[in-house]
């Protein structure tokens, strides 16, 4: 009877012990695993990610653009500690995100090795950054590659775009938009102040963003009417511009569009007063609309160069702007606002996949208008960010001009805070 009292006992043990078992996930379902290759496997929003969503951003860190690579890296820092401070990716059970910095120091080769090591070793959800069109490719290579996403928020060169790939998405508008910008502007000068500029110098650094913007130059010339009367390459970095600039002068050029990083068009600013040279000189963005370019004391005063942001052009930007200053001690510029802006994309693309899935997260931004506030702090033809099928958004340009100590926008009309003054830049 004791017997089978101890059978009848063990065989309910048994039952109850199936029955907790069948309660219990199989591993294969785990929320947060990755594959080998560095592809995330989706996570659902009913599910807890253990610890925060990393994002790797390659920028230069160290190398000839280290002052660009630490800017932008404010402008990531700004919009993160806003980002979690709100409570994190709410659709992911409000996890934080995490971004985790790498140098590629200007160089290609060093670019792609970062990113395979941030995918593979860092385990990053997805990549950002770069700035050198040459290192963005590499980077955009490798992305592609291992099947990531790829958000490229300020390198210019057109071949970005116009590669094929699938996982890179940019909202820096291509140099073909800048240059067409640029000619606008001076036809505007031409329509409105008599400037009577018909003359135009191309003159581009040798690498690849140099060699596709001077192309553009060119071409889009042609299209204005506009005689191109030099064309002329230099070496990134170099300590002398004389031969170029006297070439130039010589071809009696009105002005100059150019593609020359900062402290390229530094130098040549200081080489064309020292030869009694001083013209209307274009390059894009932060190669030349930056703080730094009032080092150059009273000869920065009334020049003019084109930008994709200024914090003058609305409410949001000069807000995010004024945040920017007092956190860092020194004024945004429009590479830190699309560092900004693309942080918030990224939070967004997050929230609306709820999965740090890279297929899913991919196909988040392919087919997204991103709504956020923050993230449109960039102007776009429509109002908001969204990318086409090449993975391009329609961000615009505008033109600034250097008026008592600080960069302005001049120009279109409709994100104006300033008049354009005549100026020692236009003799």
């Amino acid at each position: 009877m004791r017997k089978m009292k101890s059978l009848i006992t063990l065989t309910i043990l048994i039952l109850l012990l199936s029955s907790l078992a069948a309660c219990v996930r199989p591993e294969s379902q785990s929320s947060s695993s990755k594959s080998t290759d560095g592809k995330s496997t989706k996570v659902n929003s009913n599910e807890k990610i253990e610890g925060p969503i990393k994002v790797g951003v390659v920028i230069p860190l160290s190398g000839p653009s280290s002052q660009i690579g630490e800017q932008v890296k404010k402008g990531y820092e700004l919009a993160l500690e806003k980002i979690n401070a709100s409570g994190g990716v709410k659709a992911l059970n409000g996890a934080k995100l995490e971004f985790v910095y790498a140098d590629h120091t200007g160089k290609p080769d060093v670019g792609a090795r970062e990113a395979q090591r941030l995918v593979n070793d860092e385990k990053v959800v997805m990549l950002t950054g770069s700035y050198e069109s040459g290192v963005t490719m590499a980077v955009a290579q490798a992305a592609e590659r291992m099947g990531v996403p790829y958000l490229v928020p300020y390198s210019a060169g057109n071949i970005i775009t116009e590669s094929g790939f699938k996982n890179t998405f940019r909202t820096r508008p291509p140099s073909k938009v800048w240059v067409e910008t640029q000619y606008e502007f001076l036809k505007y000068l031409n329509d409105n102040f008599s400037k009577n500029i018909t003359k135009v110098a191309s003159l581009w650094e040798d690498g690849a963003w140099g060699q596709g913007t001077g192309t553009d130059i060119k071409e889009i010339g042609k299209k204005y009417g506009l005689d191109i009367v030099a064309d002329v390459s230099f070496r990134s970095g170099s300590q002398d511009l004389s031969t170029q600039l006297t070439k130039i002068k010589s071809s009696g050029a009105n002005a100059i569009l150019a593609a020359s990083y900062l402290n390229d068009t530094m130098k040549a600013q200081q080489t064309m007063a020292s030869l009694n040279f001083q013209r209307p000189y274009l390059s894009i963005g932060t190669t030349e609309v930056h703080d730094d370019f009032f080092q150059l004391g009273k000869l920065a005063e009334g020049q003019v160069g084109s930008t994709a942001w200024l914090p003058d052009i609305s409410e949001i930007a000069k807000k995010v702007g004024e945040e920017f200053q007092a956190k860092f001690g020194n004024a945004m510029n429009d590479d830190a606002a699309y560092a900004y802006s693309a942080s918030y994309i990224i939070h967004e693309a997050l929230e609306k996949s709820a999965s740090i899935d890279s297929k899913q997260l991919r196909d988040t931004f392919a087919t997204t208008e991103f709504t956020s506030p923050d993230a449109n702090i960039i102007p776009t033809k429509e109002g908001k960010i969204k990318f086409n099928e090449k993975g391009q958004a329609d961000a615009l340009i505008m033109i600034g001009q250097a008026q008592e100590g600080k960069w302005v926008t001049i120009w279109p009309e409709k994100y104006a805070s300033k008049k354009f003054v005549d100026s020692q830049w236009f003799k």
